[in-house]
């Protein structure tokens, strides 16, 4: 048996179905290598997700249930390659991104099978903007459940 986590591969899969114009969606590694050198086909998302156990509680039989607090950060980056490079131009494609990555993530569970809740805005981060490109960085949350029956 195993347990539950994270399915960032859903996220992804998601974000590629409901944003179409999204021209790359990638992981954290995609993001490493986005930080070093700006990605070639943009727009591009790139997700990172961190979880968070709260204290588990035991229930008879020796087993225990847990909830689990996800953060879900999508960076952005957005080229204004086409029209004249200053950030204002870019800055207007990636807040119409940005509204849609909201609508394809807000109040959708990733996780049903496992108790868990839907995703909910948490926080945005400012822009950057370099050489051509601006980036944006939205963090989105939801809890699910850990259970475990005894495990001798």
């Amino acid at each position: 048996m195993s347990l539950p986590v994270f399915p960032l591969a859903a996220v992804l899969e998601r974000l590629r179905a409901k944003v179409p114009e999204l021209r790359s969606v990638d992981g954290a590694a995609g993001l490493l290598a986005a930080e070093k050198q700006l990605p070639v086909r943009m727009p591009a998302a790139y997700v990172i997700a961190s979880e968070k156990g709260h204290p588990a509680k035991g229930f008879s039989g020796g087993g225990l249930v847990q909830d689990v607090d996800v953060a879900l950060v999508v960076v952005l980056y957005v080229s204004n390659a086409a029209r004249a490079n200053t950030g204002s131009a870019a800055q207007a494609d990636l807040d119409r991104l940005t509204g849609k990555v909201r609508a394809a993530l807000v109040n959708w569970k990733p996780m049903q099978h496992s108790g868990g809740t839907a995703l909910h805005f948490l926080a945005s981060d400012g822009e950057a903007f370099q050489a051509g490109a601006v980036q944006g960085q939205s963090a989105f949350g939801c809890t699910y459940r850990i259970s475990q029956g005894a495990n001798p």
